[in-house]
């Protein structure tokens, strides 16, 4: 993850917090007959009477639920518990088990809460009252775009999102799948802007907390206080000894990797986000695609420049991965120029090398 986003407290939260509250009303009351004044605060028991819809939703599935096994009932009360934990899901808390659709045993309540929890957004725009009480997405993304400082993806760093004052928004990425697991739907500790190419292209329907073997994995959690997107190293490895035919086609001409640690370590997070993201795949593609034009554009003309003026070699090194550094979080792709700068200026006699290359042209 190329940084982690900084959480924004909103009002839009109090629609999951009142959706929460009816379920853990249902959980203590277990009422064999729907009784609205039990279930609901009484602000959100009026709004909510705007959708006939949403009415009947709770009605069906509280009526439905006091009929369910003492099992099924332990289920759904254990996904509720568990779910709602997106940090502690992300970290492979152990005491918190990621419950999914597919457990609650009962097929017809399992529908109803499904189509419930997953439609929960396209009704929410057709309730004038919940908007009016709660805001939209979009009044979401506004405040949220601007509470933040950097301005790519941060789980590619290749593309940029969409700025705060955009009529448009990048997609809501649900990261917990809300098509696998109950009670993640609204809840923003789960949602947050992601660029098309991640969200819709790579990551889709990924069930996040699962690899592809059904082990329980960690994943880095959007929100994490505590990442240090500074201890990210990502670098460019031989397979086997470089050759230089063309020094700015090096990559496309060799067999190659990339390497990924934070602070040193192979942590699993990195192979989770790799897995979901396919990261190195498309690093390498991109890294492919524009050496000739970052060789070109930022090495060569660049060296010319600063040679003119008397800048020593070691200095201008150091100036052009400053800069790639300083806008990885802002500048789409600079996560990349980096890597490929930190790679061109680490193979021997480089500058020897670049000078043949400035002279041939």
């Amino acid at each position: 993850m190329i940084y982690a986003y900084k959480y924004l407290s909103h009002k839009i939260e109090k629609f999951h917090e009142n959706i929460a509250y009816f379920f853990e009303q249902m959980f203590k009351h277990d009422l064999a007959v729907y009784n609205d004044d039990v279930l609901f605060k009484a602000d959100f028991k009026i709004i909510i009477n705007d959708s006939n819809k949403l009415v009947g939703n709770f009605k069906e599935i509280t009526e439905k639920y006091h009929k369910l096994s003492n099992a099924d009932k332990k289920t759904i009360q254990d996904a509720y518990k568990n779910n709602c934990e997106i940090e502690h899901l992300c970290n492979n808390t152990g005491a918190y088990k990621p419950v999914k659709y597919t457990e609650i045993s009962d097929t017809a309540f399992r529908k109803v809460l499904k189509d419930f929890l997953t439609e929960l957004w396209d009704e929410y725009y057709f309730v004038n009252s919940i908007k009016d009480n709660f805001g939209t997405i979009q009044e979401h993304f506004t405040a949220f775009k601007k509470h933040q400082t950097a301005k790519v993806c941060p789980f590619c760093g290749l593309l940029p999102l969409k700025p705060s004052t955009s009529i448009h928004r990048n997609a809501y990425d649900h990261y917990i799948p809300k098509s696998l697991y109950p009670f993640v739907s609204v809840n923003f500790k789960n949602l947050f802007p992601m660029c098309n190419e991640c969200n819709s292209d790579e990551k889709k329907q990924t069930d996040t907390p699962y690899n592809n073997n059904l082990c329980r994995r960690k994943v880095f959690y959007p929100f994490d206080t505590f990442y240090d997107s500074s201890k990210l190293e990502i670098s460019i490895t031989a397979n086997h000894v470089f050759k230089f035919k063309n020094i700015n086609q090096v990559l496309e001409e060799n067999d190659w990797d990339l390497a990924i640690l934070l602070a040193g370590i192979e942590d699993p997070r990195l192979v989770s986000w790799d897995e979901i993201f396919c990261i190195k795949r498309r690093y390498k593609e991109n890294l492919i695609d524009y050496q000739i034009t970052w060789f070109d554009d930022f090495v060569v003309k660049r060296y010319i420049e600063n040679t003119k003026d008397g800048l020593h070699y070691n200095r201008f090194k150091d100036i052009l991965l400053d800069e790639a550094k300083s806008q990885i979080k802002d500048n789409p792709l600079s996560v990349l120029r980096y890597v490929y700068f930190n790679f061109l200026f680490s193979l021997p006699d480089f500058e020897t090398r670049l000078i043949e290359t400035i002279n041939v042209k």
